[in-house]
């Protein structure tokens, strides 16, 4: 697993505007499945233990990411829904690409959200 670091500073600003989300989280187990660091450095595991599929491409998930995002654009509204929070690069991307918008990122598996914070600084 990555440093402690990126889950708890993840964690102190969720406690900021949601501390019963950040609370709900820290309870949570880590996701066990298969996980390994890309060349591009980033992880990806896989969903269902260590034989389903890989959430992401295991060589580039940037360019996966990209690849996503080549035609998208993003409703007047100023929210983006996305289902599933997968490694969290299509988040990630997205708030960086449209910081105008807000992202609602829907996952059922806290356990999930709990690896991706220890992965991905938002």
């Amino acid at each position: 697993m990555a440093e402690a670091s990126a889950l708890q500073a993840n964690l102190e600003a969720l406690r900021a505007t949601f501390a019963p989300m950040a609370e709900f989280l820290e309870a949570a187990s880590d996701f066990t499945s298969t996980c390994e660091a890309t060349p591009e450095g980033l992880h990806v595991w896989r969903t269902q233990g260590d034989t389903g599929p890989w959430i992401h491409s295991r060589r580039a998930p940037t360019r996966e990411v990209e690849r996503m995002l080549a035609e998208f654009k993003p409703s007047p509204t100023n929210l983006i829904v996305v289902l599933g929070i997968g490694t969290g690069a299509l988040i990630a991307a997205l708030l960086k690409r449209f910081p105008n918008q807000r992202v609602l990122a829907l996952e059922p598996n806290p356990s999930l959200v709990r690896t991706c914070l220890n992965f991905t600084d938002f």
